[in-house]
């Protein structure tokens, strides 16, 4: 049986800015600048872990030509140079940029900030990440021991929200043909702020034989916001699909798993005939998988029953490519547009501290294949019809919504 994959945590964030960027900001430092040594330790501690639990070093090599690990002598040389830890930190994260996956980075102040605040809402279900943002040298680096209290912390977290909120749109193309919502975020603290808004629009579409659902240039943010909010609704029937993902196996991150209630398989028990299109590393570089068994119910059914069209581009990313993954798998809607960004089927990304210095790294550590056995992070999520997917000023100079136009133009 081959597996239909979709990631289904509800926490599985995405800071809803720019990703993987070197930051210019200066960061709030200790009082003693860092040493040499203690810079080339955190370095090998950082190296380390990412060696034994990161899971793309050879997709990587594939699509960008880097050779990450080789790399460890020629990234040693360049950290020795710098003369500050501003110098250190833009130095570790151009060095982590360098492995193009952008839910693998440093933490500048207002990142830290950021999860600080959205994590500790859930600091519960979310403790192994919290321990990592709570550890006492990343409070005297960051100096945000009280962040969970800070008004300032959530004010940032409130206009981010509203922010947001202004990118959701509904509308009608064509009166009686044709409806239209975009969401341009699938950001955790709108779920509930938003769906009322969406739930109005879609029953008022309901006997509607078309809709497009535009999620272009969405960066992605909690997968419980699509679930919930536009899934649910939209169908009459609960869609059950078995989900999998592959895990390095290794020490550290095995309190993050234990925290997501993670049920391990041994790989040798892994669907053999899945794998045959899969790249060569995942039969070498794997311990484990895991299943996820996702049940989207219906609720508060609206009663469409039209067809639906979900428009993406390269910039899908994270949990909106794991939405345009369900829809590519299911068939619940047809993809129209370009190739996403990719790495929507995974876990949260890991913390790991810095031993000296206290900075904070997040990366990905689950390998989610796509249905076809292929490595989303690689081959990402393909539309079912491609076209221009550059979003049009107007709806007349839009070529993907004119393509969708004609499609149902020929079907009437």
């Amino acid at each position: 049986m081959l597996f239909a994959i979709i990631f289904i945590f509800v926490f599985k964030f995405t800071k809803p800015v720019s990703k993987n960027n070197i930051s210019n900001k200066e960061l709030i430092s200790y009082d003693n600048q860092l040493t040499k040594e203690q810079k080339i330790e955190d370095f090998n501690s950082l190296y380390l872990v990412l060696k034994e639990n990161y899971p793309y070093f050879e997709v990587n090599k594939r699509v960008n030509n880097i050779d990450w690990l080789n790399n460890k002598e020629e990234y040693k040389k360049r950290i020795e140079k710098t003369k500050s830890d501003q110098e250190f930190y833009n130095v570790i994260s151009s060095i982590i940029k360098d492995l193009h996956n952008n839910h693998t980075s440093i933490f500048n102040e207002d990142d830290y900030k950021y999860w600080f605040s959205l994590y500790s809402s859930v600091e519960q279900e979310l403790k192994p990440w919290m321990d990592v943002l709570k550890a006492q040298n990343v409070l005297k680096r960051y100096k945000y021991s009280e962040m969970k209290n800070s008004t300032v912390g959530k004010s940032n977290l409130s206009n981010e929200s509203n922010r947001i909120n202004e990118y959701l749109k509904t509308d009608i193309i064509i009166p009686n043909k044709l409806a239209y919502l975009k969401v341009s975020s699938f950001y955790g603290l709108n779920v509930n702020k938003d769906q009322n808004i969406i739930y109005k629009f879609l029953y008022k579409v309901r006997e509607y034989p078309n809709l497009i659902i535009d999620i272009r240039g969405n960066g992605g943010g909690a997968e419980e916001y699509w679930r919930k909010n536009i899934v649910a609704p939209l169908i009459s029937n609960n869609i059950s699909i078995d989900n999998l993902c592959l895990l390095r196996g290794n020490l550290y991150c095995y309190k993050f798993w234990k925290a997501k209630n993670l049920k391990l398989y041994n790989f040798i028990e892994i669907n053999k005939e899945l794998l045959k299109k899969s790249p060569t590393e995942v039969n070498e570089k794997f311990q484990y998988y895991t299943i996820f068994k996702q049940e989207v119910e219906s609720t508060n059914y609206v009663g469409f029953k039209g067809k639906i069209y979900l428009l993406v581009d390269k910039k899908v990313f994270s949990s909106a490519d794991s939405f345009a993954n369900f829809c590519k798998s299911t068939k619940w809607a047809t993809l129209v547009g370009e190739k996403t960004e990719g790495d929507g089927i995974g876990t949260d990304p890991v913390f790991y501290n810095l031993p000296n210095s206290g900075y904070v790294i997040r990366f990905a550590a689950t390998y989610g294949l796509n249905a076809d056995g292929s490595s989303n992070e690689e081959k990402k999520t393909e539309p079912d019809i491609n076209v221009n997917a550059e979003i049009g000023r107007i709806y007349d100079e839009d070529k993907a919504i004119q393509k969708i136009i004609t499609l149902i133009g020929r079907e009437n």
